[in-house]
C-alpha cells in the first residue's frame, strides 16, 4: 500500500493526499493480503522484465507470452477468491467497515472547523459532457433559516439526447439523497431553442451538513432517463479560514500605493476583485463601485459581516459563486471595469476572462505573479504597459490596457480640406447619442445603458411632454452610470419638429463635448457592434466618410415571453429573420454621422443634410459588424400609446404632417374609427406574425 491515500480527486485530476494512520494501514494490509501476495509476485516479474532484463530476454518474450502470464495470475486470484468461505468474507467485510470508520474518525478528530464548498464541474473538461448536456449549473447555495445544519443547493440541468430526471448526492457508492428534476427554469430553456421544449429542468436539494465528513468529496450527479449517470459538481468540506483584517491588502507596498493614488483620482472607478477578504474591506473605503467574487460560503458571510460593522466602508456588491467562478465574467458587459484585481482561486482562468471586461486604459493586477503557473499571463498581454513590483517573497504585477488611436476631424464649416490628428485618449473622439422621447418609461433606461456599453458616453435627451415616469428612468440611468454625461432637456413645445430639435441637440453635444460622431436614436433602438468596439470602427473610417448607414434588426413580441422580466432587451429574444432597410437599394434605415457645423438631422433620423443637400451614405454598418437593434412593439398597451402619441403629434404639427409620419397618422385614424378592436388586431398580428422568427437574444 502507498504511504498516502487519495482523499480528494477533482475533475481536473489534481490530487491532494492525507497520511494514513499506521494502525489503519496495518488493518488494510491484512484485509488485502491474499490478493497482494499474487499481485506483488506478478508485478515483480513484470518489473524485472521491463527494467532489468537484457535485450536478448526481451526479444524472446512475445506479447502472447505476456498475455498468457496475465491470464494465469488472474486465474489464481479468482481461485483464491472462490476459496474464501462466506464466514471469511463476512469477517473481512466487518474488518473493512471498522477500518473505514477508523479512517473517518481520525479525520474528524484531527480536523478543525470546516466550511462547505460546492463546486460546478467544468463542462469543457471532456467531450462527453458536450455529448450528454446542453448545459447545467449549480446556481445557489443557501443555509436553511429554520435549521442551520441543513443547506439548500439548487440549479438546473438540460440533457441533450436523454432528459435528466433526477439529481443524486453520492458518497462512494451510496446514494445519500435523490430528488427529481421538476422545477421551472423557462428562461434557461429559452437559451437553447434547438433543445426539446422542456421547462422543468430545475432541482432543489436540502442536505444535512452534519453528514459531510471532513476531507471527503460527495458527488452531485445527474441521472438521465436512460439511467446514465454523470457528475456535474461536488460538495466538499474545507478548513475554515480566519478573517485576518489587515490595515492594507497582502500586496507589495508599491502596488498598494499605486491603488491608493489610482482610486483617489477615480473615486467612481468600477472595480472587480476575485477573492474576497481584508482587501475587500480596504478597497471599499476607496471606491463606491466595488464588485467582489467569492466561492466559499462561510468566508463570504464573514466578509459581508465585517463590511457591515465598519463605519467608513462603501456598500460592496459581493457575489457568492461556485467554482470555477471565472464564468461570472459572462454576466458583465465588455470594457466595463476600470480596475480588476485577480487574487483568488482559478487565477489564470479569471485573468484571461477579465481581459475583455477592462476598459482601454484600465488596470489588470495579478498577485503572486511569480508562480510558474501564472507566467503565461505576460505572454497574453505582451502589448500592454507592464509594471513589476517585488517585496520580500511577494510579487505583484499589473498591466495597463492599450489605448486605441482615434481619428478626429477638426471642426470646419466645409467638408473639404480636413486633416487627421491622433490622440492618446479615447475621450478625444467622443461619440454622443441624441434622442427625443415621449412616454418610454418601460425601455429608455435599458436603451441608454445598452448604448453606453457600446462606447457612447455622452447623451442629450429631450423629453417631449411625457406623462409617465420617463424622466425618472433617465435620471436613474444617470445615477447608476456616473461616468456617463447626460443632459435631460424638458421639451414643452408641443410641435413635433424632431428635425429641428434633434439637430439642435446634436449641435449642443458637438459644442459642449467636441463630439465627433453623433448617433441619433429612438428610445427603442440600441446600436450593437458584433465584431469590435464601436470607437475602433469609427476611427478606422477615412475622412471622406461622414454618414454610416445602419440596418434595423427588429425584435418581435411573442406570447411565450416571461412577462415578469422588466427589461425588454432581455425579455424579447426573437427577431425577424432578415434585417430591414428603409432604403432597400442602399441597404440602410438610420445613420450615425461625423458632425460638422451646419448639418441638419432629418425628421425620422433616416438621413442628414448639409447646406440643404442630402449627405451620401458612403459606408454601411453591416460591412463593419454594426447593426441597430429595435424593440418597436413590446406590449398591447405600449402599442396603443405609441399609435395615439404618434397620431396626436402630427395633428399638432400640420406644417410637416403632409411629408412625414404617414404610418402613424393612418394607424391613429384606424384606432379612432375602430377603437380597442383595432389595437387587439394589431397586437395579435405582431404576436402571431413572422413564423420564421429566429431566436437571437441580445447580450444584456
Amino acid at each position: 500500500l502507498p504511504n498516502y491515500q487519495v482523499t480528494n480527486k477533482k475533475k481536473d485530476h489534481q490530487l491532494s493526499y492525507q497520511p494514513i494512520d499506521p494502525k489503519i494501514r496495518s488493518n488494510l494490509a491484512e484485509y488485502f493480503q491474499p490478493y497482494n501476495q499474487k499481485l506483488e509476485e506478478y508485478l515483480g516479474i513484470k518489473f524485472n522484465w521491463e527494467m532489468n532484463g537484457n535485450k536478448e530476454q526481451k526479444q524472446h518474450i512475445s506479447l502472447s507470452q505476456v498475455k498468457e502470464k496475465l491470464h494465469n495470475y488472474q486465474s489464481e486470484l479468482e481461485q483464491i477468491k472462490s476459496k474464501l468461505d462466506s464466514k471469511s468474507i463476512s469477517k473481512s467485510r466487518q474488518t473493512f467497515q471498522v477500518v473505514e470508520e477508523n479512517v473517518i474518525n481520525s479525520f474528524v478528530q484531527s480536523s478543525t472547523t470546516s466550511t462547505i464548498v460546492v463546486e460546478n464541474y467544468d463542462a469543457d473538461s471532456h467531450p462527453i459532457y458536450d455529448e450528454l448536456f446542453w448545459g447545467y449549473e449549480i446556481t445557489e447555495i443557501q443555509e436553511k433559516t429554520n435549521n442551520q445544519d441543513t443547506i439548500n443547493i439548487s440549479g438546473w440541468v438540460l440533457g441533450k439526447n436523454s432528459p435528466v430526471v433526477a439529481i443524486e448526492i453520492v458518497e462512494l457508492s451510496s446514494i445519500l439523497k435523490k430528488v427529481s428534476v421538476n422545477q421551472l427554469y423557462s428562461d434557461i430553456a429559452k437559451r437553447y431553442p434547438e433543445a426539446p421544449q422542456v421547462k422543468e429542468i430545475g432541482f432543489s436539494i436540502d442536505f444535512q451538513v452534519k453528514k459531510l465528513r471532513p476531507k471527503f468529496n460527495w458527488l452531485i450527479q445527474a441521472v438521465f432517463a436512460d439511467e446514465t449517470r454523470m457528475p456535474i459538481g461536488c460538495i466538499r468540506t474545507n478548513n475554515t479560514k480566519s478573517l485576518n483584517i489587515r490595515a492594507t491588502p497582502l500586496l507589495t507596498e508599491e502596488a498598494i500605493k499605486f491603488l491608493e493614488n489610482f482610486l483617489k483620482q477615480k473615486p467612481y472607478a468600477k472595480v472587480l476583485e476575485f477573492g474576497s477578504g481584508g482587501s475587500t474591506i480596504w478597497l471599499s473605503k476607496l471606491t463606491k463601485n466595488l464588485t467582489s467574487i467569492e466561492h466559499d460560503g462561510k468566508w463570504f458571510q464573514q466578509v459581508k459581516n465585517q463590511i457591515q460593522k465598519q463605519k467608513n466602508c462603501n456598500p460592496v456588491d459581493i457575489k457568492l459563486s461556485a467554482r470555477p467562478y471565472h464564468t461570472i465574467c459572462e454576466k458583465f458587459p465588455e470594457e466595463f471595469f476600470d480596475l480588476i484585481i485577480v487574487d483568488g482561486r482559478d487565477r489564470m482562468k479569471c485573468f484571461e476572462a477579465s481581459i475583455k471586461l477592462l476598459k482601454p486604459g484600465g488596470i489588470l493586477m495579478l498577485d503572486d505573479a511569480q508562480r510558474e503557473r501564472y507566467k503565461q499571463a505576460q505572454d497574453l498581454l505582451i502589448d500592454w504597459q507592464f509594471t513589476k513590483t517585488v517585496s520580500k517573497n511577494r510579487h505583484t504585477y499589473w498591466w495597463q490596457k492599450t489605448l486605441q488611436k482615434i481619428t478626429n476631424i477638426e471642426p470646419n464649416q466645409s467638408l473639404t480640406n480636413q486633416k487627421q490628428i491622433f490622440h492618446k485618449s479615447e475621450e478625444s473622439a467622443v461619440i454622443a447619442g441624441v434622442s427625443m422621447v415621449k412616454d418610454e418609461e418601460d425601455i429608455i433606461y435599458y436603451t441608454l445603458a445598452g448604448n453606453y456599453r457600446q462606447g457612447i458616453t455622452k447623451f442629450v435627451v429631450l423629453d417631449h411632454l411625457s406623462s409617465d415616469k420617463t424622466t425618472d428612468e433617465i435620471r436613474r440611468f444617470a445615477d447608476d452610470y456616473p461616468e456617463a454625461m447626460v443632459y435631460l432637456i424638458e421639451d414643452r413645445d408641443p410641435l413635433f419638429h424632431k428635425f429641428r430639435k434633434m439637430s439642435a441637440a446634436a449641435e449642443f453635444a458637438h459644442r459642449m463635448w467636441g463630439a465627433e460622431w453623433i448617433f441619433p436614436f429612438d428610445a427603442d433602438e440600441v446600436i450593437a457592434s458584433l465584431d469590435k468596439p464601436l470607437r475602433n470602427i469609427l476611427s478606422q473610417l477615412g475622412p471622406k466618410h461622414f454618414c454610416l448607414g445602419l440596418q434595423h434588426r427588429n425584435y418581435l413580441p411573442r406570447s411565450f415571453y416571461d412577462s415578469s422580466e422588466p427589461n425588454p432587451l432581455k425579455r424579447m429574444t426573437h427577431r425577424k429573420k432578415e434585417d430591414t432597410s428603409l432604403f432597400h437599394s442602399q441597404g440602410y434605415s438610420k445613420v450615425i454621422v461625423r458632425w460638422q457645423l451646419g448639418m441638419e438631422i432629418d425628421q425620422g433620423h433616416h438621413l442628414v443634410k448639409f447646406e440643404g443637400k442630402k449627405l451620401p451614405v458612403t459606408a454601411l454598418g453591416k460591412n463593419h459588424g454594426l447593426i441597430l437593434r429595435q424593440y418597436r412593439y413590446r406590449s398591447r398597451e405600449q402599442i396603443k400609446q405609441k399609435i395615439v402619441n404618434g397620431g396626436k403629434a402630427y395633428e399638432v404639427s400640420q406644417d410637416i404632417s403632409q411629408k412625414h409620419g404617414g404610418f402613424w397618422q393612418e394607424r391613429y385614424k384606424q384606432y379612432q374609427k375602430e377603437g380597442e378592436k383595432f389595437i387587439d388586431e394589431f397586437y395579435a398580428t405582431e404576436i402571431n406574425g413572422y413564423s420564421d422568427a429566429i431566436y437571437d437574444p441580445a447580450w444584456v
